[in-house]
């Protein structure tokens, strides 16, 4: 509390009574509780449903398209870009293995544009390309390393404000989220 100069604010409830503690720790459990939901349903197999959001979807608008991501071959983009694209386009049964093919070499630069490049676009070639993009970037343990080392490389805040605090509580929360995942997934 030595940073706080005024002695009216120095005597404040909140820093009297240690709000920001309390409020932590009413965080903390209120993130322990829904994550133990969370992981109650995944257990069981069901997630809730409601006729409501199935009444919602028939009446709302259309929604505008996705565009295809892009992946430059960085391993903490590989998670969300694998996901996307089987969603947007392996998944999507319209589609040939060459048309597949070819918004995936579109979809990709940098390093990853490099793991495929030698394959030719045909339709038989499409499974090869996917399998060698996934050998290569769907390696836990370089992915995790991947996410401390983006948590390692912060910089320390050079002044105290809250424009600093949320960049780094940001960062912290990009990183939280993917390591999470993939230490639950290792655990199952």
């Amino acid at each position: 509390m030595s940073y706080v100069s005024d002695p009216t604010v120095r005597n404040d409830v909140y820093f009297t009574e240690d709000m920001f503690s309390t409020c932590q720790e009413a965080y903390i459990d209120a993130r322990c509780i829904l994550w133990d939901l969370h992981c109650e349903i995944e257990k069981d197999g069901s997630e809730p449903t409601s006729n409501v959001s199935s009444q919602a979807t028939s009446r709302s608008r259309p929604l505008p398209s996705i565009s295809l991501p892009n992946f430059s071959g960085k391993y903490c983009e590989w998670p969300a870009f694998r996901d996307l694209f089987t969603s947007l386009v392996i998944s999507n049964a319209d589609l040939t293995p060459v048309e597949k093919l070819q918004y995936l070499k579109n979809s990709l630069g940098g390093d990853a544009h490099q793991v495929i490049s030698g394959i030719p676009v045909t339709g038989i070639n499409f499974s090869r390309a996917w399998t060698r993009l996934v050998s290569r970037y769907e390696n836990k343990r370089v992915l995790i390393q991947s996410y401390f080392k983006m948590l390692f490389s912060l910089r320390p805040m050079t002044k105290r404000s809250a424009k600093e605090l949320e960049k780094l509580r940001a960062t912290v929360t990009e990183v939280e989220e993917p390591l999470t995942t993939l230490c639950s997934n290792e655990e199952r």
